[in-house]
């Protein structure tokens, strides 16, 4: 997130002298760190657009100097103004009852993720060739009680993301119970038959 610190971390043998990170879009942009045992730190203490791209590092040792690291793609979030994101029927939905969100952006967004924070419910990743998404579950339950924010970037820029949208607040209607705690499904697993979202708008690979 622009104006939030990001810490990289690179990490090498013990006989490692010294750590040096490099982007691969600015060949001028260079960082060195003494290492702490094995590893170095590098702390920014304040992200910039310009940050974003693919980071490799090297280490430099009484034998020379080693070859790059696998690159690692650092992406940055609130380049671009937030998307909106609705709940319908509306925030407070009655269990068993059929739910939908949806998230359109005013600026050309063409890829679209509606997540919830406590990550009971599979993260939803969509492309949006008109700038918008609607997700649907067919059946609301407990786990999907909880704060919702969208966020989305154009695909020819995939390392500038939006800033969230404002937080959805979504609780049961009355005589629901509350969500289930943080041993649920974690993101991204394998959500069972009926209890998915269904949506407009191409699934994200």
């Amino acid at each position: 997130m622009v104006d939030m610190p990001v810490f990289i971390r690179c990490r090498g043998p013990k006989e490692a002298q010294m750590f040096m990170l490099q982007k691969m879009e600015d060949k001028d942009f260079m960082e060195s760190e003494h290492p702490i045992w094995n590893e170095a730190l590098f702390i920014f203490s304040h992200m910039k657009e310009t940050m974003a791209g693919h980071y490799s590092c090297f280490y430099q040792s009484a034998s020379g100097i080693s070859p790059l690291s696998e690159s690692m793609k650092l992406a940055v979030a609130g380049v671009i103004p937030k998307p909106h994101l609705v709940a319908n029927p509306g925030p407070q939905v009655a269990m068993g009852k059929a739910l939908s969100f949806k998230c359109w952006s005013d600026q050309k967004l063409d890829r679209l993720i509606v997540y919830q924070d406590q990550g009971l419910v599979p993260l939803m990743y969509r492309l949006a060739p008109e700038s918008e998404i609607e997700l649907f579950f067919p059946k609301a339950s407990a786990k999907h009680q909880g704060t919702y924010s969208c966020i989305g970037f154009v695909s020819d820029e995939p390392l500038r993301w939006s800033m969230p949208s404002d937080p959805l607040v979504l609780t049961g209607g009355p005589g629901s119970s509350s969500p289930p705690g943080l041993g649920g499904r974690a993101v991204g697993e394998e959500t069972p038959p009926g209890e998915g979202a269904q949506g407009r708008g191409e699934e994200g690979s």
